[in-house]
């Protein structure tokens, strides 16, 4: 039986495509940390600390 495997480039755009909105992030931020931000200037910084985080997965 083949096994099927999911096109990583294609998940990883829709994942920046949902998550480059700020306000997206920082729900996803507070889903899985389980907190309740609602500062603007959180926004930046999640946002910032995203752009990194993309960076890197593109570079591997």
């Amino acid at each position: 039986m083949k096994k099927m495997q999911a096109n990583r480039t294609y998940k990883s755009r829709i994942f920046e495509m949902i998550f480059s909105n700020p306000k997206e992030l920082l729900s996803l931020y507070n889903a899985v940390n389980g907190t309740h931000y609602q500062e603007p200037e959180l926004l930046e910084i999640i946002a910032d600390l995203f752009s990194d985080i993309t960076k890197e997965d593109k570079g591997k």
